[in-house]
């Protein structure tokens, strides 16, 4: 979920691009096209790029690998698929300058970096930035160095851990999870 420059809130929800007015409406803005493959899927995380237009992935409700997508929704409600085969979208992060994206697909136990076209909105040279091993926690969004913005939550944490900005290397401690429009038991994602 995130503001909208006319107002409201615009929502990865679902399987939907939704609008959110202040007076409790929603309209549909556009539906990403997916396989008919019968596979069920739902909107899992989403963030807005530097230029304000939402990114979102989806995942299956039964964890099917690589039924998941990253979308990309433009300010005119066009979609357009970022990345295909992913399973558990659950993370999106920028570099301050706008210029790398960092996205963590789950179950690869890893955080991965993308070169970002801030100008097109589009994604290239996939690496490996960050991975987590067996027992470890999972990233839920990748930290940056943005003045210690950015987050880092377990798989079904019940606390965020945000870095402490005295430090070069990210240490973390617990807050508790609080949110004004969606409490949740099992937090997966946030960002401050």
């Amino acid at each position: 979920m995130a503001p909208r420059a006319s107002g409201g809130l615009v929502a990865a929800a679902g399987t939907d691009f939704l609008n959110l007015t202040e007076t409790g409406g929603r309209s549909l803005i556009a539906t990403p096209v997916t396989a008919d493959d019968g596979v069920r899927r739902r909107m899992n995380d989403a963030k807005c790029d530097p230029r304000g237009r939402l990114l979102a992935g989806t995942m299956a409700y039964d964890l099917t690998e690589g039924a998941g997508s990253l979308y990309r929704l433009d300010p005119d409600g066009t979609v357009v698929t970022l990345l295909d085969s992913v399973t558990i979208s659950n993370g999106l992060g920028w570099s301050p300058d706008g210029r790398l994206l960092y996205f963590a697909d789950s179950p690869t136990r890893r955080v991965d970096v993308f070169d970002y076209d801030i100008a097109a909105g589009t994604l290239s040279g996939r690496r490996p930035f960050a991975g987590f091993g067996e027992g470890e926690s999972r990233t839920a969004s990748p930290w940056t160095p943005r003045a210690g913005s950015g987050s880092r939550s377990g798989a079904r944490a019940k606390c965020a851990r945000s870095p402490r900005r005295a430090s070069r290397t990210p240490s973390w401690r617990s807050r508790p999870p609080t949110s004004p429009v969606a409490p949740s038991r099992d937090l997966t994602s946030t960002s401050w």
